[in-house]
């Protein structure tokens, strides 16, 4: 195993973004930077909501997994919380995702767009990474989602893009959990 001095490691970054048209693979740890919840903070917010409809035991498996680290079994334990009505379901499990942010917030994002990425993919549900591209490049950035056929012209795409391909907080029906 070759261990690079800082400068080298530098130009050898330096040398990758610049010539290999990178992609930024992004994920909660992106959002919490802008206060969106990790998915700990997430799975405790659904099993909350099925507490505020009565159902107690949901609740408790919902905490069983996300303690024993199974995060989709938790979140598979709220699709299934029978005593949620479907528009609330959705509401609730978009809702943590959904704000706007301050400038000030959005800035703690900005550095990451002006580093020359081709794109970003991401897992998050949220609009932070377009809000802080438009500010950083003072533009915004071609969307790709997961909900339509924007998502599948991806590998076409030349210019830099953003594409969520696990939903979005604007469109809860399209948010995958598992």
């Amino acid at each position: 195993m070759k261990i690079l001095e800082v400068e080298p490691l530098a130009q050898a970054i330096h040398s990758f973004v610049t010539t290999k048209h990178p992609v930024l693979f992004s994920g909660s740890g992106l959002g919490k930077r802008v206060g969106m919840p990790l998915w700990a903070e997430f799975i405790e917010h659904l099993a909350c909501v099925c507490e505020k409809h009565g159902d107690g035991d949901s609740a408790k498996l919902i905490r069983k997994n996300a303690a024993q680290g199974d995060y989709v079994r938790a979140a598979g334990v709220y699709e299934l919380c029978g005593e949620i009505p479907n528009g609330e379901r959705l509401k609730e499990l978009a809702k943590p995702f959904a704000p706007t942010w301050d400038d000030a917030k959005l800035d703690l994002l900005k550095p990451m767009f002006e580093l020359p990425f081709g794109a970003v993919v991401t897992t998050n549900y949220d609009r932070s990474q377009h809000d802080a591209y438009a500010r950083a490049r003072r533009r915004s950035a071609p969307q790709l989602e997961l909900d339509d056929s924007t998502l599948c012209q991806g590998a076409l795409q030349t210019a830099f893009f953003i594409a969520r391909i696990h939903g979005r907080a604007e469109l809860p029906q399209s948010i995958v959990l598992f």
